[in-house]
Parts: C-alpha cells; sequence; structure tokens
C-alpha cells in the first residue's frame, strides 16, 4: 500500500511542476503529516523533492531530475506490474487504477505486446474463497489508522473464546496466508501483538495519535524505500526456537492431502504402508486442530508428550458421541 502510493507520488511529481501538499492528501485520501513523511522517504531514496512554504508554495522535484525509462529493466517493470495486479486481489482499498498504466508508459512501444503476454502468463490471486461482507469495512478502518498513526479500540476473541477489550497503536496491516491481521502495540499488554482481523470486532478509530517512531526500534522495524527491506518481528512465531519437531504418520488415503500441504518430497514411505513427515510447528492451539483436522489418517509419532494430549482430545471428542 505504502508503496503503490509512493510510486503514484513520484510519478505525479514527475508530470507537474508543483502541487500542494494537501491536494496529495486528498487525491490518496490520507493526512498531510502521512504525505509529508513519504516525501522524505522519497527523498532518502535518493529523490531530490523540495518543498516550499508560502502562498506560491508546495512541493516539487528539482529542475532537471527525471524518471529515466531505462531507470528500470523490463523484467523488473513486468515484476512490479504483476505485483500490483496481485495486490488488487486481496482488497478494494483506494488502489490507484491508474497507477499500472503509467507504470506501462516507461515499457518501449516494441515491447508493450510481450509486456501484455507476461501479464497473462503469470497471475498471482490473493483473495479468499469466500466472501465476506464486513471484511472491507474493517480493513478501510484498520487501513486508515496505519496511515494516520492512529489509535484503536475493539473487542478481541482469543483462542479460547475470551474477550477483551483492547486499546492498541494501530502498526502495520498484514496479508499472510490468505488472512489479515493487525500488529500493533497494545497498551493492555504492554507489548506488540498480531491480531486476526476475523477475530477483531466492534472497531473503533479514536482520535488520539501516537509517536511512531518511538515504536521503530522496540518493534525491530527497518523500511528503506532503496533496499525494500522490512524486518517481520511476527515470523517470530515459526522461529526455531518456537518451535518442536513433530513426526506425522499418515494414511495412504491421505496422501494427497499431506502432499498439498506438505510438499511430494517431504513424505517418506514407511515399511508399513504410511508416509512420515517431520516438520516443526510451534505447540499451541493451532496445533492441535490443525492435527485433528485430519481425522483418524494421520498419527502424532512424536514427541510423546504432544501425542498423550491428542489422545485426550480424541477420547474427550469421542465421549460426545457416545450417547
Amino acid at each position: 500500500m505504502k508503496l503503490e502510493r509512493l510510486l503514484s507520488i513520484l510519478i505525479v511529481l514527475l508530470n507537474r511542476r508543483q502541487v500542494m501538499a494537501k491536494e496529495l492528501a486528498d487525491q490518496f485520501e490520507v493526512s498531510i503529516r502521512t504525505i509529508y513523511r513519504d516525501i522524505e522517504t522519497l527523498n532518502m531514496a535518493g529523490i531530490p523533492i523540495m518543498t516550499q512554504q508560502g502562498a506560491n508554495g508546495g512541493i516539487r522535484i528539482m529542475d532537471g531530475y527525471k524518471l529515466e525509462r531505462n531507470v528500470l529493466t523490463y523484467d523488473e517493470l513486468a515484476s512490479i506490474l504483476t505485483a500490483l495486479q496481485s495486490l488488487s486481489t486481496a482488497h478494494t482499498l483506494n488502489q490507484q487504477p491508474m497507477l499500472a498504466e503509467k507504470l506501462q508508459m516507461l515499457v518501449p512501444e516494441a515491447q508493450g505486446e510481450s509486456l501484455a503476454m507476461h501479464l497473462q502468463r503469470f497471475q498471482i490471486d490473493l483473495s479468499t474463497w469466500g466472501k465476506y461482507p464486513f471484511l472491507e469495512h474493517h480493513l478501510a478502518l484498520l487501513k486508515r489508522a496505519v496511515e494516520e498513526d492512529r489509535v484503536i479500540q475493539f473487542q478481541y476473541v482469543d483462542a479460547n473464546g475470551s474477550v477483551t477489550q483492547r486499546d492498541v497503536h494501530a502498526y502495520t496491516l498484514l496479508l499472510k496466508s490468505q488472512q489479515w491481521y493487525l500488529y500493533a502495540y497494545c497498551t493492555i499488554r504492554n507489548d506488540f501483538r498480531l491480531f486476526k482481523l476475523f477475530r477483531m470486532k466492534n472497531i473503533q478509530l479514536l482520535e488520539q495519535h501516537f509517536d511512531r517512531n518511538e515504536f521503530t526500534k522496540e518493534a525491530d522495524t527497518d523500511v528503506t524505500l532503496n533496499s525494500l527491506s522490512l524486518s517481520q518481528p511476527w515470523n517470530n512465531w515459526t522461529a526455531p526456537e518456537n518451535t518442536t519437531e513433530i513426526i506425522l504418520s499418515f494414511e495412504e488415503c491421505a496422501k494427497s492431502m499431506a502432499e498439498e500441504r506438505f510438499g511430494v518430497e517431504a513424505l517418506v514411505p514407511q515399511p508399513n504402508g504410511t508416509y512420515q513427515v517431520t516438520v516443526a510447528f510451534p505447540e499451541d492451539r493451532w496445533l492441535e486442530s490443525f492435527i485433528l483436522g485430519y481425522g483418524p489418517y494421520v498419527e502424532v509419532v512424536s514427541p510423546p508428550h504432544l501425542r498423550d494430549r491428542i489422545g485426550s482430545l480424541i477420547e474427550k471428542m469421542a465421549a460426545k458421541y457416545q450417547s
């Protein structure tokens, strides 16, 4: 989202001699403060943008600067356009429909047909299989909170069904495995947390703002336009120190399901006709539901304590149906 806005702002400034910050803010539906923060990011990337106060002031690129056609290779442009195309499948939030067309202007006319064929060959669809009417509204609220550094309030239902009231500093909106999450600083836990959008309800956008710079070091997040590098602290969930090595045994009838989840090469045939998979997962409620989701066609080989826990859950499930 931010990258798309940065590219759009750059193209606007290249096409116009000078533009007001408020005009950019209205065009991209963000605050003026966000626009100035974007301008600072572009300056750090080596693009000479000047701001001038006063009646005749505004934002402009220094005279003589231009974005050459050969600043991006054909393959790089094709990759960017494919990425933009895929983003449009993930949500319907304030996409800049002209951005892809503007970027295509950087492609030499002789390569235009080849680019069109490339975009037909490679498709990335990030949308979910089902439709969720509330999703667009909730995403719009969270997007605004993230871009304007706003505090939001909501009720959160955790995996155990417990409901808590949360006030959080909205830091990052994350799409991972076709699920939307909010990475935010929780004022109740006094720490960063990852909140699943489907577990949030009664989302309220508060007037209170927070200083993002105060959290940059604590969140261990470093974003630069030059390298497009992003440290992703939410991936600590699957870090080696937070996971346990697990061996699962699948029956022949569940082989295709296991191949789809773990990959064909991960399955090791056994003399008794089953297939074993060795994986590393965090031990939590998600793992229990994941294993039980394969029904009677999977068996936990190790570790022993997980095998015992799954066995106990199965006994409790069976007891519900004995009557």
